[in-house]
């Protein structure tokens, strides 16, 4: 898809192929104050299948709607239902009834039981509206039925009152509503979230909608859109940082960014979720350090010493410009093996390599963002995808240049791209994100390959392909875990029959202290 915006942005040299990307993507633009608006001449056709036959359509036209799995269309078989007049937990919707039994047909349980399966996938993509069976306060109203003979509940099922004293505190237990109504803002940890209050502080009415449970999982699931508590719990490390922006700061700058980039770019299951956050976690330091900082060097014992400021992204948000840029800025660090305080390997020099150009170039466009962004050529590619360089401002593999490759930069005949402003990569929360998901998905598409499972294998083969090599291995697979803990399908415990008796006795304990017998 990648690979068809280039071809489509070089047609229409007014829309970049980002901008093109998400038309193919979503049929419209999704980060719309990122580009400019799409030309008006620019095609979009579709082979579309309608109850007429196939026809091909221009899904730019304004006259063409465009729908998702949230909006639940018809077609899809979605039936929205509001016509249960009885407030217990009996099904009363004339409709519902209408599809499972002919008009004028007795209506009696097993009647309709036995009408259920041949209806089953319609039934299962219903939206209904009905009183929540949650509400602690009205357990009498929804299921005092089950006290009562009628042609739903025959005389052999009949509840006794002992019996239905138990079923009732059961059903108390297990009840939430009075928790919900009261909810003010969302938390997590020790975070709160402002911006999200609306969402959640509000008197929910009685009559609900509902969903099948399995329908609503499927499609819901699909969203993949993470909340600040989620995000906050996949993303941001467990102890606040002692220096930096705070966790309310991170998810404020980094939420929507990162929330756009993985839908974009199809990073759209828990398994690709949780692969590029854990990996991009450890490139950024989770979200800390959106470039690469430097550290004073002692080459003799090949150790690192302290951090040098001015490499922090700090310097570059206030600049505005890139660290380098002015002469006292210089360093020679970028052009050598480096170390961390520990004396591990920590990279090795950027110079003449990646499309860099001399030892300028290794400081200029060293890591971004938060895949960490490397590399003249690199940050070329990216620039031409986003529509910030044309196609005839530079030359394509000038490192094959023979000048370039007996470092004589001056004898070059291939025209390097040229940059002057690589500190946006680093600077910008949506350029620091984007930039990483188009990576793994335009220029190294296997990465993708290797985020079909969650082990310690398939973290270091993502990460190898990532960088080439693997450093940093227990952290990219602690953090790959963790976020897949959140956000990920796997929930059964390790030992079910060992929960399963846990649960039966914590169960059976509530009840004693309810003054009740087993």
């Amino acid at each position: 898809m990648a690979k068809l915006a280039g071809k489509i942005a070089d047609q229409y040299p007014a829309a970049s192929a980002s901008a093109v990307y998400e038309l193919l993507r979503f049929g419209r633009l999704v980060a719309r104050e990122q580009h400019s608006a799409l030309p008006a001449q620019l095609p979009h056709w579709h082979q579309i299948n309608t109850p007429t036959g196939w026809h091909w359509v221009n899904l730019a036209s304004n006259d063409i709607k465009k729908y998702s799995d949230a909006d639940f269309p018809h077609w899809l078989g979605w039936t929205w239902i509001d016509d249960d007049p009885s407030d217990d937990g009996l099904c009363q919707s004339p409709t519902l009834h209408g599809w499972l039994l002919p008009p004028g047909q007795p209506k009696t349980r097993d009647r309709l039981l036995a009408a259920i399966p041949a209806q089953q996938a319609r039934l299962s993509r219903t939206i209904c509206r009905f009183p929540t069976e949650w509400d602690s306060n009205k357990v009498d109203a929804r299921y005092g039925w089950v006290r009562q003979e009628s042609a739903f509940n025959p005389k052999s099922e009949v509840m006794s009152a002992a019996d239905y004293r138990v079923y009732k505190i059961k059903i108390e237990m297990l009840s939430f509503w009075q928790q919900i109504l009261p909810r003010s803002m969302v938390q997590a940890g020790k975070s709160c979230y402002q911006e999200e209050r609306n969402l959640y502080d509000r008197s929910l009415e009685d009559h609900i909608w509902h969903f099948h449970p399995r329908e609503f999982i499927q499609i819901f699931r699909k969203c993949k859109w993470l909340s600040s508590v989620e995000m906050e719990m996949a993303v941001l490390p467990e102890a606040a940082p002692k220096q930096g922006p705070s966790a309310e700061e991170q998810i404020r700058d980094y939420k929507i960014p990162l929330n756009l980039a993985m839908r974009k770019y199809l990073i759209d299951t828990g398994l690709r979720c949780s692969h590029f956050i854990g990996q991009g976690c450890v490139e950024s330091n989770a979200l800390k350090s959106m470039v690469e900082t430097a550290q004073y060097q002692d080459y003799v014992l090949k150790i690192g010493k302290r951090y040098i400021d001015e490499s922090l992204i700090y310097y570059e948000m206030k600049e505005k410009d890139w660290w380098g840029s002015k002469q006292k800025d210089r360093v020679d660090i970028f052009n050598h093996t480096r170390y961390t305080t520990t004396g591990t390997i920590s990279g090795n020099s950027y110079a003449w390599r990646n499309g860099n150009i001399d030892t300028i170039d290794a400081q200029k466009f060293r890591g971004r963002g938060f895949k960490q962004l490397t590399g003249r050529s690199n940050y070329a590619r990216y620039w031409r995808y986003r529509g910030w360089l044309t196609k005839s401002a530079f030359d394509e593999y000038w490192w094959d240049d023979p000048a370039y490759k007996n470092r004589q930069p001056d004898k070059m005949k291939r025209r390097p791209a040229i940059i002057n402003n690589p500190h946006i990569i680093a600077i910008d929360p949506y350029n620091c994100i984007d930039s990483g998901a188009y990576f793994i998905t335009a220029e190294r598409p296997q990465i993708k390959l290797h985020m079909q499972s969650m082990n310690d294998n398939s973290i270091i083969e993502v990460s190898r392909a990532i960088n080439g090599g693997i450093y940093a291995k227990e952290q990219r697979i602690k953090q790959s875990y963790r976020a897949y803990h959140v956000l990920g399908d796997e929930i059964e415990p390790k030992d079910k029959k060992e929960y399963l008796s846990k649960y039966a006795d914590r169960f059976t304990l509530a009840i004693e202290k309810q003054g009740h017998e087993k």
